[in-house]
């Protein structure tokens, strides 16, 4: 039900029914959350916020308050009181006698000016007073005006890596708590207690925003036990107002899961026609890049990178011509090694216009695990148990297969099934990466916490285009905020969301309007409870 005459964006879901005596009648209704949601009262004034004054170096001694009143009820009003208090103490009482349309906003200035000259933060309180008002959840807003120093910053750091060849990489995070915009930051790096290096930085931080300052530290380390210190020296070459905050430290050691990688070209007689670039699987980051040159050509070209050896990366090769660096124009090939000199990858070099590569270079990054179950069969004879595989790490695209991997599909939702004991094996993209489990789907009896809380929570509608709801079967149930993971039919989770609350009639709400077409799996579960259903987005 929607475009109701006279209640603009007012819809409702109608759930139907059929009776015994073969009569449509409604099961239950459910308006959208639209125009009436944000109805609470028939009356209902409310402060929606502080128009002036705001944060600012330059307030004075008599700054007026103007403020933004919204009555979001249905009947217009008049006739209020909006009373400002600054600290605890009413500054002004205000009695508005002009008339606030129904479902409108405006601005209200207080007449009696405030002193706001001395640096610091100002607690205001504005009430809006209506003895009719029905809703007093957004009668008072507090907030607080910041009377600013033209500059004022701040430093924290963080260890982002301990990279390959003895270096520290460091994020210092770099916070404008003053009017002006940071420009220009000084920074001075203190490791082991010695003064190493002073940096100067080019930065664009308005107020109250942060920029992170990448800085790598290889002078005075040692094996343990290191303390780095990173000072705020200057902001746009002037003193810091406050120098409280402009120092941070940390500790760190030089145990490291980052080593070297060696890529080695043998090129072809035009290298000039490639290029190469290396993403790390899991971030997107890309690693490292290059392109060859045509004084190249015939040659065997190494180069080290540095990765993290817990990652699993991808090495993307390209070729401008579409002959690929083997086999017409010269014997090229590509492999990559890892530190103690073992092939990673391998390539003959015979592609078109592009190659690809995956591994992981300790083997660890591409393991794969996965959340299983299984409905049972309705009889000993009959075809009617699923079972559904969602892997929860490794390296996507997954094949599964229930048949040993004698068979491999490219989703991991399985019906239709009789009852008996499944060999599962999951394939993710890297070779060698493969989970396999055995599961048996049982007669008319669960063998997973999902099945033990089934029939606990409904969902619907199913299929469905924009929207699902899930709902208690039989009224209240107690089972606390629940975590919900939506998978594709490829068992790649797309959404995760916490503290779901189904906990009451009314259940939950949850969108799919942004995801494409198709089947997936709707998770929902905490310590106690855990129930999938399979969804069917139009």
């Amino acid at each position: 039900l929607y475009d109701v005459v006279g209640a603009e964006g007012f819809g409702m879901d109608i759930e139907y029914k059929v009776t015994a005596e073969d009569q449509l009648i409604i099961k239950q209704a459910r308006p959208w959350v639209s125009f009436w949601a944000d109805i609470k009262a028939d009356y209902d004034l409310g402060v929606v916020r502080l128009v002036e004054p705001t944060d600012a170096a330059n307030l004075g001694t008599e700054e007026l308050v103007t403020v933004e009143i919204a009555n979001a009820g249905l009947n217009n009003r008049q006739d209020f009181a909006v009373e400002l208090w600054i600290e605890n103490e009413l500054v002004e009482t205000m009695t508005v006698t002009d008339t606030l349309q129904r479902l409108t906003e405006d601005t209200y200035q207080f007449s009696t000016p405030v002193n706001l000259s001395a640096i610091g933060d100002y607690n205001l309180t504005v009430v809006v007073v209506d003895e009719l008002d029905g809703y007093d959840r957004n009668d008072t807003l507090q907030t607080v005006v910041r009377h600013l120093h033209e500059l004022e910053s701040s430093i924290t750091t963080a260890v982002n890596n301990v990279g390959c060849g003895q270096e520290v990489n460091l994020l210092a995070t770099i916070t404008n708590h003053g009017e002006t915009t940071l420009e220009e930051v000084l920074i001075g790096v203190v490791v082991n207690g010695l003064l190493v290096e002073t940096l100067s930085r080019e930065v664009d931080i308005p107020y109250q925003e942060q920029e992170e300052v990448a800085i790598t530290v290889t002078d005075n380390l040692q094996a343990t036990d290191n303390e780095i210190t990173l000072n705020l020296l200057t902001v746009n070459a002037q003193t810091d107002a406050v120098t409280e905050n402009n120092s941070s430290t940390i500790a760190t050691s030089l145990e490291s899961n980052y080593d070297l990688i060696s890529l080695v070209i043998l090129t072809d007689d035009y290298p000039e026609e490639n290029s190469w670039k290396l993403f790390d699987v899991f971030t997107n980051e890309l690693v490292a890049t290059s392109f060859l040159t045509s004084s190249q050509e015939d040659q065997v070209l190494t180069e080290e990178i540095c990765v993290d050896y817990g990652s699993c990366y991808n090495f993307q090769f390209f070729d401008s011509f579409g002959d690929g660096i083997c086999c017409q124009y010269g014997e090229g090939d590509f492999r990559i090694l890892n530190s103690a000199g073992e092939e990673l990858a391998v390539n003959d070099g015979n592609f078109g216009n592009f190659a690809e590569e995956l591994f992981c270079p300790n083997g660890a990054g591409c393991a794969i695990n996965a959340n299983i179950s299984t409905t049972g069969t309705s009889g000993e004879n009959t075809d009617d148990g699923t079972l559904t595989i969602l892997p929860s790490t490794g390296v996507a695209p997954f094949q599964f297969s229930i048949d040993g991997g004698v068979t491999f599909f490219a989703s991991g939702l399985f019906d239709n099934l009789s009852s008996g004991t499944y060999s599962v094996v999951i394939n993710g993209a890297i070779e060698g990466c493969t989970y396999e489990e055995e599961i048996t789907v049982e007669v008319g009896m669960p063998n997973s916490v999902a099945e033990l809380a089934a029939g606990t929570l409904k969902l619907f509608p199913n299929p469905t285009r924009e929207q699902v709801i899930i709902q208690p079967v039989n009224g209240n149930i107690n089972v606390g905020p629940l975590n919900m993971g939506i998978y594709n039919a490829l068992g790649t989770l797309v959404r995760q969301v916490q503290g779901v609350d189904v906990g009451a009639t009314a259940g939950a709400v949850v969108s799919l309007r942004e995801l494409a077409a198709g089947t997936y799996v709707i998770r929902l579960f905490n310590a106690e409870v855990e129930q999938r259903f399979k969804v069917v987005k139009l």
